[in-house]
C-alpha cells in the first residue's frame, strides 16, 4: 500500500479509535511475515514492521536483499506427483525484496531485485526513485528502465513540467538529462491483482 495511503487509514483509524495495521508477507511463507503494530503506524510509515513471533529478519549484506526464517516458510514448489512424497523445510526464504532496517528493527522495503535500472554503469533503484519523485512534485508516477540508458517516466497529470522533473532527477541522481524520459499515459496499466504492470509500461516505450 502507498505511503499516503497507509498515513490517510492511519489517521482515520486513529481518529475514531480502530485498530489499522500494516503486514508484509509472501505465498511462500503462508501470507504473513510482519505487521506493524498500529500505535506505531504514524510515526513509521513506509515500514512493514517486525516479524510475527517465531520469525526473523536478516538483510543480505551485500545485495540488501530481505530474507526470512521462520515457521511458516514452505518447503518448495511441487511440479510432480513424485515431488508431494518428500517435504523439506527451507532454511531461508530468499524474499527478492530489497529493505533497510532502523535502528529499533523496524523493517523498510525499498524496492524489488528486479526493479533495479542501470545507467551509463549506475544502479537505479526504481522504487526508490519512484517514491522520491512522488514525494517531491506530490503526484504519482511510475518508473521503467530501458536498454541500460535511459529511465522512463510516466505521469497521468497531463500538466506535469517534463522539463522540471528532469532537471530535478539530473541534479539528484548525478547523471546527465539525456539519462531521463517522461511520458504522459492516460491511465496506469494494472495486472490481475491491481499493481502497475511495468512490462506493459515499457513495451508502451518501445513502440
Amino acid at each position: 500500500m502507498r505511503d499516503d495511503l497507509v498515513e490517510k487509514y492511519g489517521t482515520y483509524a486513529n481518529t475514531m479509535g480502530k485498530l489499522f495495521y500494516v503486514m508484509y508477507g509472501q505465498t511462500e511463507a503462508t501470507a504473513r511475515m510482519s505487521y506493524l503494530e498500529p500505535s506505531a503506524l504514524l510515526t513509521h510509515i513506509g515500514s512493514i514492521g517486525k516479524a510475527i513471533s517465531g520469525g526473523k529478519f536478516d538483510i543480505h549484506p551485500e545485495t540488501s536483499e530481505l530474507m526470512y526464517e521462520g515457521p511458516n516458510v514452505f518447503g518448495g514448489y511441487a511440479e510432480t506427483t513424485e515431488d508431494l512424497r518428500s517435504f523439506e523445510v527451507l532454511d531461508i526464504l530468499n524474499t527478492g525484496d530489497l529493505a533497510r532496517m532502523d535502528e529499533n528493527g523496524f523493517i523498510f522495503i525499498t524496492g524489488r531485485s528486479k526493479r533495479i535500472a542501470k545507467v551509463f554503469g549506475n544502479r537505479i533503484n526504481l522504487d526508490e526513485l519512484e517514491s522520491s519523485i512522488s514525494h517531491h512534485f506530490s503526484d504519482y508516477f511510475a518508473c521503467v528502465g530501458w536498454q541500460d540508458r535511459t529511465i522512463v517516466i510516466f505521469s497521468t497529470n497531463d500538466h506535469c513540467q517534463h522539463k522540471d522533473i528532469i532537471a530535478w532527477l539530473s541534479k539528484e541522481y548525478k547523471l546527465h538529462t539525456s539519462s531521463f524520459k517522461v511520458m504522459n499515459i492516460k491511465s496506469f496499466p494494472l495486472t490481475s491483482n491491481g499493481k502497475i504492470d511495468y512490462r506493459i509500461l515499457t513495451r508502451a516505450y518501445d513502440n
